[in-house]
């Protein structure tokens, strides 16, 4: 699990919160070896404004192959218990 503190508005306008999360999955696509990863089954989650930006990188990184992703909203969550 990799949970990304990005930086919360008033404080970062955009897209500053989104080139923190890309810089992250950079990160984590540069060190996968290392955390013995498997990039085909990376999941990527957010709620409200998280799942926005969630959506942003799954938009993002399929442009450039980086990795797959699948969007979890709370409400889907709560809903599927």
């Amino acid at each position: 699990v990799v949970n990304v503190n990005y930086g919360l508005s008033p404080d970062y306008i955009f897209p500053q919160p989104i080139n923190q999360l890309l810089e992250a999955c950079d990160w984590v696509y540069k060190n996968r070896i290392d955390l013995n990863l498997d990039i085909s089954k990376v999941v990527v989650c957010g709620d409200s404004a998280g799942a926005y930006y969630a959506s942003m990188l799954v938009a993002i990184n399929k442009n450039v192959n980086l990795m797959p992703a699948f969007i979890l909203w709370k409400k889907v969550l709560l809903e599927n218990v």
